[in-house]
């Protein structure tokens, strides 16, 4: 059998059932070689190429619904309570494709129908009060320090200067790394969830333990990412249209290869 989760089935198969969806799936998650984090961004490349239409239209509202959150009051807590909700309707998109029916854009809000919403809604709540606290604990120190350095300087007469700011470039620096943890349990959250019904904290430990488990994979994939990110902004970050659907089809390759057996 291919190892690319879109391809269709060479038998007819069932109508999707997230309930039923139990065959095939890994409680315990697969290790996979360094290799598979670039597989999964060109199964990622063949989700996009396989339906670009469908693929560009969901980018573009996805990216639309963004901006009019990120301008209006208190949006940004929106946007992140209901990230894993979008998110999960991409999985069943991708889901779809893989069985061989047509992506759809209203895949993108199929996740509010999920009859586990709640959960989904909970792991961006978990995620974003996560954030706040990694925020918290390493802001408080860096203002202290920073505080200190500026009083100090006031006091001797000389003015600030550049070493000011270390304590800031380090809390940054401090911030992303404990932000990493947090992506992990973030990254299969939203397909555990849709697909296997689990509660949220259940999901993102198992997504936590699945991501640490191919730290290899997820470096070359980070590393390829990065690479992708950077091409994608270069013409006025209209290459998000594709670098989008590749990381949205990667992240399903990767579930579906970690996860599931077939």
């Amino acid at each position: 059998m291919s190892s690319n989760p879109y391809e269709a089935p060479k038998a007819p198969v069932a109508d999707y059932v997230p309930s039923e969806d139990q065959d095939g799936f890994r409680p315990e998650p697969k290790v996979c070689a360094a290799g598979a984090g670039a597989r999964w961004l060109s199964e990622g490349w063949a989700a996009f190429t396989h339906s670009p239409g469908p693929w560009l239209l969901i980018t573009l509202i996805w990216f639309l619904i963004a901006f009019v959150l990120y301008i209006v009051p208190g949006g940004s807590l929106a946007q992140n309570l209901l990230f894993p909700v979008m998110m999960a309707g991409i999985m069943l998109g991708c889901d779809a494709m893989r069985r061989g029916e047509p992506l759809r854009i209203e895949h993108l809000f199929a996740g509010f129908s999920a009859p586990n919403v709640g959960q989904l809604v909970l792991v961006g709540a978990i995620y974003l009060g996560a954030v706040f606290a990694v925020a918290l604990v390493v802001m408080v120190p860096v203002i202290a320090l920073g505080g200190f350095a500026l009083f100090r300087s006031m006091a001797s007469g000389t003015q600030p200067d550049l070493s000011m700011m270390l304590p800031l470039l380090l809390g940054m620096l401090v911030f992303m790394a404990l932000l990493v943890p947090l992506l992990m349990a973030l990254w299969f959250a939203p397909p555990l969830v849709v697909f296997q019904k689990m509660p949220a904290i259940d999901a993102m430990k198992l997504s936590f333990a699945a991501c640490l488990k191919n730290f290899m994979p997820f470096l070359v994939y980070g590393l390829i990412g990065i690479l992708i990110a950077f091409a994608a902004s270069i013409p006025l970050f209209l290459g998000w249209f594709v670098a989008s659907p590749i990381f949205f089809g990667s992240t399903y390759a990767s579930y579906r290869e970690i996860f599931h057996t077939d």
